[in-house]
């Protein structure tokens, strides 16, 4: 029997400094400590949309599992988007572990699923950072995303902020 959920659409989790990022979230209407995912949209990083996962993510909540479906921001031929589009990932996971508690979520039970491009940002992103005190990744699920992340990581360059080189991982 499917559960009765809450669905929240384009709620602002973020900001560039173009643009501000928006999510839809599915969730189980009552419960505690419930495991949530980050949907993550493919479109070779260029196109795409939240709106993509909207089945999915009705379906995980009927089920149990909370879900937080995710507009990042998207390249174009001016607009380079690499490394701050992980830092949508992370803002994303800041606003699931605010509202845990309202929610009834469990950051220390988090995945992250996504496809082509989404696919490649949910496993980079679990490599370089699948856990602090706040939240643990559990579980990514990548479809048809590009998976060479021993090569990548032996040649990752580390960024902050600015823009700027601040390591290489060898």
């Amino acid at each position: 029997m499917a559960l009765e959920i809450v669905m929240e659409n384009n709620l602002v989790y973020g900001k560039t400094e173009r643009e501000l990022l928006t999510a839809d979230i599915f969730r189980p209407s009552e419960g505690k400590d419930i495991p949530i995912v980050i949907l993550i949209h493919g479109g070779w990083f260029q196109s795409g949309s939240k709106e993509m996962y909207r089945e999915w993510g009705q379906y995980l909540a009927e089920s149990g599992v909370a879900a937080m479906a995710i507009n990042y921001r998207l390249m174009t031929p001016s607009y380079s988007i690499y490394p701050s589009v992980l830092d949508d990932i992370q803002a994303a996971i800041n606003f699931i572990i605010k509202h845990a508690y309202e929610w009834g979520v469990e950051p220390q039970r988090l995945g992250l699923i996504g496809d082509s491009a989404g696919g490649h940002l949910a496993s980079q992103f679990s490599l370089l950072y699948a856990t602090n005190a706040s939240y643990k990744i559990r579980a990514v699920v990548g479809a048809y995303g590009v998976y060479h992340l021993k090569e990548l990581w032996k040649k990752l360059i580390r960024y902050d902020k600015m823009g700027n080189e601040v390591s290489k991982v060898w």
